[in-house]
């Protein structure tokens, strides 16, 4: 659910939590254009596909840890 710049969260902790992740997609997504660009005009194209298949490997890594630390709350909350 979004919220509106009007509107109030009604569960402050969901808001908290999407605003959470959409301040850290937004920051993973300027880190990549940024350093992208960066990285294409200092060394060209070569570099910045090597970059961006190191960037997907790590992002998949902290995904991955992610997924597991998910799955340790729900075994740990489960009666």
């Amino acid at each position: 659910m979004r919220y509106g710049p009007t509107r109030r969260p009604d569960d402050p902790r969901r808001y908290r939590d999407q605003l959470n992740r959409e301040l850290a997609l937004g920051g993973l997504a300027v880190l990549a254009v940024v350093g992208g660009a960066l990285i294409w005009l200092v060394w060209g194209t070569p570099a910045l596909v090597g970059a961006a298949l190191i960037f997907a490997l790590v992002l998949g890594v902290v995904l991955l840890v992610v997924l597991v630390l998910k799955l340790l709350e729900l075994v740990a909350r489960r009666p």
